[in-house]
């Protein structure tokens, strides 16, 4: 472990990616999950398996859209993240975004050295730095629905290769096969769908 970094080492801006993952989840292995995220929002979309199994879900000023069954949209009322089989992973699009590409969500400060917190209404985010270049390792999210824990490793640079997130209702784990900057992205076409029928 490496010494501890400056807040100049740290304070990176908001990095616009693509990236390409391996997802286990919710009782389904081997998915494919594709990242990209920029300023103007996050996209999801996984699939794998025979069937195709396809989901995708667009995260946009606040806004949590995924796409339902058919030609019809479903509005997320939570901040959170669906995932397949119903389960959900709490992190607020700009917190995940910052945390797949390596950077420090905004507004986090440091507290001790090595270690940054970032405190909102909702919600409290521990981030544990280390190494050179500076890179979070562990990092825990405290909610009032409980506690997520993740671990970050075989980083490429400051780029997490492995994420093991654990918490209320299982485990994610996402191993990183692809990584790319990207210029902005846009809504896709789905998200002017009609509704669903009710909201999840």
């Amino acid at each position: 472990m490496g010494p501890a970094a400056s807040p100049a080492e740290l304070q990176l801006a908001p990095l616009a990616f693509r990236a390409l993952y391996r997802l286990d989840c919710c009782q389904l292995q081997n998915l494919l999950l594709v990242v990209r995220a920029s300023e103007e929002g996050l996209l999801l979309e996984t699939a794998g398996g025979p069937g195709g199994v396809v989901g995708a879900v667009w995260v946009a000023g606040g806004e949590v859209l995924q796409r339902g069954q058919g030609a019809c949209v479903v509005r997320w009322e939570e901040p959170a993240i669906p995932l397949a089989g119903g389960a959900t992973l709490p992190l607020e699009a700009p917190v995940l975004q910052a945390l797949l590409s390596g950077r420090l969500p905004l507004g986090g400060q440091e507290v001790a050295p090595g270690t940054w917190e970032l405190v909102w209404p909702q919600g409290k985010l521990v981030v544990r730095v280390a190494g050179a270049p500076p890179r979070w390792v562990e990092a825990w999210l405290e909610l009032p629905r409980g506690r997520w824990h993740a671990v970050a490793s075989r980083h490429h640079g400051r780029v997490p290769g492995l994420l093991r997130i654990t918490g209320p209702g299982g485990e994610v784990r996402l191993q990183l096969l692809e990584f790319h900057p990207e210029a902005a992205l846009k809504p896709p076409p789905w998200v002017s769908l009609p509704p669903c029928g009710g909201a999840p």
